[in-house]
């Protein structure tokens, strides 16, 4: 990966080593804005709230124990 910046991380994706229509999750950009915040796993919760019927929060191994997905998109 291409180093734009340190901090925030934002990497650009090498164009010499993409060969393929779908450019492989390590090769793929990353921009932020902000600094990645510290996560402690162990208490971690994601809470969905707000616009839905019942709201709910998720552990971090619930999240990572439900079923993956792979979606083709295209991104600019």
């Amino acid at each position: 990966m291409i180093i734009r910046q340190k901090e925030p991380v934002n990497l650009e994706t090498p164009m010499d080593q993409v060969h393929l229509f779908l450019t492989p999750a390590e090769l793929f950009y990353v921009r932020n804005h902000f600094s990645a915040p510290t996560l402690e796993a162990d208490s971690y919760q994601l809470r969905v709230e707000g616009a839905v019927r019942a709201p709910f929060a998720l552990t971090l191994q619930q999240l990572r124990n439900l079923p993956a997905e792979t979606r083709v998109a295209t991104l600019e």
